[in-house]
């Protein structure tokens, strides 16, 4: 017990070192921006993308994802004769569920990169690399990362301080990742499992869709690239509903992934800013277990 206080109280400090880089990092931004007189943050390395992507297109992962999963599902159902699915209390239900969730989701990343490859793509910029400059975009995502993580904990704090304040009784609900890695009902892949998805699969899946696809597609539809990262950015937060209060917290993280991969054209650096964040949150809680 007395190890596990110790171990949080490293954690915490260790928090406030990294929020610390980040808030040095965001400070530095607003100062070079200021210092280079740009009518525009985004004007440095536009990318040089197509953006004739049809309209079904952008529909084309979310049903590979729904199908995928529903298909999954019933397959690793199998696995356990007699489960009940609508038994939420059942720990095979939870791990039928992460392993289709997953299955899913790669179904998805390979329909979005394959409608990226074909409708984004241009001679010399490539939907994945952009402009093959990886160290810089590299870089970017470890600055966007740090960046993530001084504001992002600053507005989840004010957003939960704030529902409590108004309602003091209110439960907030648990994360099902975090709650599936702590079970003592789950086998022991169980954490890999979410390790990989959740740092992994679900990083490079969601980039390609709501950055490479979709804030392209809304930058022809709204004619601004600015209307499209805010637009792109509030529908990546809806898709973290299930935890109300995270919305503002992801909606100004994908702000942030929005300007990583305008400025950068590439969705490398986005990729690893979001693979970085979650990776970070996950290995908090494995410490803290």
């Amino acid at each position: 017990m007395h190890l596990l206080a110790d171990m949080k109280l490293i954690l915490d400090r260790v928090d406030w070192v990294l929020i610390g880089f980040g808030s040095a990092v965001v400070l530095w931004l607003l100062v070079q921006l200021i210092r280079s007189r740009q009518a525009s943050p985004l004007v440095a390395f536009a990318p040089a993308r197509s953006d004739r992507i049809p309209v079904e297109m952008l529909l084309l992962p979310i049903l590979v994802l729904a199908i995928g999963q529903s298909l999954a599902v019933t397959l690793f159902s199998r696995m356990y004769e007699g489960i009940d699915l609508k038994n939420t209390d059942d720990p095979h239900v939870h791990a039928v569920l992460a392993l289709a969730q997953n299955t899913g989701t790669v179904c998805a990343l390979f329909a979005a990169y394959w409608v990226g490859r074909k409708f984004v793509s241009r001679p010399g910029n490539t939907f994945v690399l952009g402009q093959k400059r990886i160290g810089g975009d590299a870089l970017a995502g470890l600055f966007g990362a740090l960046a993530a993580i001084a504001i992002c904990q600053g507005i989840l704090f004010a957003t939960q301080w704030l529902i409590v304040y108004f309602d003091p009784e209110h439960q907030f609900p648990g994360h099902r990742v975090i709650g599936l890695m702590t079970s003592p009902d789950q086998p022991g892949w169980m954490s890999t499992l979410m390790w990989t998805g959740a740092a992994i699969i679900t990083p490079i899946a969601e980039e390609f869709f709501f950055r490479g696809i979709l804030q392209t597609l809304l930058s022809k539809w709204l004619s601004s690239r600015w209307m499209a990262i805010v637009a792109a950015s509030l529908l990546f937060g809806m898709a973290h509903a299930d935890l109300p209060q995270v919305i503002p917290a992801i909606t100004a993280f994908g702000i942030i992934l929005g300007i990583i991969y305008e400025r950068r054209g590439s969705l490398v650096g986005p990729i690893i800013a979001h693979a970085l964040f979650n990776a970070k949150t996950l290995l908090w809680v494995t410490l803290a277990m």
